[in-house]
């Protein structure tokens, strides 16, 4: 498989109620984006999976940044595998970027299109929709590719009937993915250089031998850490921190922790990990970033799974879990079976980590 990039954004087909809408009225369908992926994208192609009769519910919704010319072909041969798996019987292709309304032969990015156009008739997915935007603002003038007289303006979409429906479920619309991003920026840099003498103190000081023992005394201390996170309390010492981000140096300690007994323990854990993904240094961010990444796939955040990923990656280029997450995020792995895996790896790590040795 080629490697792919790591902008993708991915948000599962709702389960419950998945939205319909009107494909006469194509900016309904760019209205919809925003609320669906958590952020207004821009300089970016968004792939929508739609099924349904007549096409109109809103299945799988993907996002990359603009590529170049020479990424065409693997990027939509990529982007088409999660729709195959999704079942997807149609799909709508929208472009976001520029911000003057070209004259009709300089809609940008027709090769992307035609390209993927191509690669997802293939697959036997008919793309029903190609349009160009410069934003997904109200008022916005949207374009069709193959019809000059196909076009129209972006609603409000603060005003539709889904974004009323986020707003309900306590989902948040961030103006820019870098807004989310930022909700995961690392501690300043004195902090973390200070704390990466400490961790690096810790790793000279550990005594050999012992080590089942010293890795149950790890794994106690973050069950205890998700105890004190499910009352409100996170660390924010660096022996706290430190001592976290060692204990989860141990990949079987990292990875007991991918089960959480219940929901409150799970969005406990999702908050401790958010603080050390923050708090820690490179590269041992990599490890809450990675459980971070799977606890957000798990509930359906694929944008904050991304995002998280990335800050693994960053720690540490080539991360096992952090590459496993990855391809799943790609290929829309479902997250059932995702789950079950993550269940399976933490028990065996919890037997590895209780049993007494042979």
């Amino acid at each position: 498989m080629t490697t792919p990039a790591h902008s993708l954004d991915s948000a599962p087909a709702m389960a419950d109620e998945p939205p319909a809408v009107s494909l006469r009225q194509p900016g309904e369908l760019l209205a919809a984006i925003p609320h669906v992926l958590g952020f207004h994208p821009v300089n970016s192609l968004v792939v929508v999976g739609l099924h349904g009769k007549g096409n109109t519910t809103l299945g799988l919704v993907l996002r990359v940044d603009l590529p170049p010319p020479v990424r065409y072909d693997q990027l939509a041969r990529q982007l088409v595998q999660p729709l195959i798996e999704q079942h997807a019987v149609g799909a709508a292709l929208l472009v976001l970027g520029a911000h003057t309304v070209p004259p009709e032969e300089e809609l940008p990015q027709r090769s992307l299109v035609a390209e993927c156009e191509s690669v997802f008739a293939n697959a036997g997915i008919p793309v029903l929709h190609q349009l160009w935007a410069p934003d997904t603002a109200g008022g916005a003038q949207w374009r069709c590719y193959e019809d000059a007289d196909c076009t129209g303006t972006v609603p409000d979409p603060s005003s539709t009937a889904l974004a009323a429906a986020s707003a309900a479920a306590g989902m948040v619309t961030y103006n820019r993915r870098e807004d989310i991003t930022a909700g995961l920026g690392p501690a300043g840099d004195d902090d973390l250089a200070r704390r990466a003498d400490l961790l690096a103190a810790a790793s000279q000081a550990a005594e050999p031998g012992g080590e089942q023992a010293q890795c149950l005394d790890h794994l106690r201390l973050l069950d205890s850490a998700i105890d004190r996170s499910v009352s409100g309390t996170l660390p924010d010492t660096d022996e706290e921190l430190v001592a976290l981000a060692y204990a989860l140096g141990d990949h079987r300690v990292r990875d007991a922790c991918l089960a959480p007994a219940d929901e409150q323990r799970a969005q406990a854990a999702e908050r401790l990990w958010t603080t050390l993904v923050r708090t820690i240094p490179a590269p041992e961010r990599a490890e809450p970033a990675c459980l971070l990444a799977y606890a957000a796939y798990l509930r359906g955040d694929g944008v904050l799974a991304g995002i998280a990923l990335e800050q693994a990656e960053a720690a540490d280029p080539g991360h096992r879990l952090a590459d496993l997450l990855r391809g799943a995020l790609w290929t829309a792995f479902p997250p059932e079976r995702l789950r079950t895996a993550g269940e399976q790896a933490a028990a065996e790590a919890r037997r590895q980590l209780t049993e007494p040795p042979s």
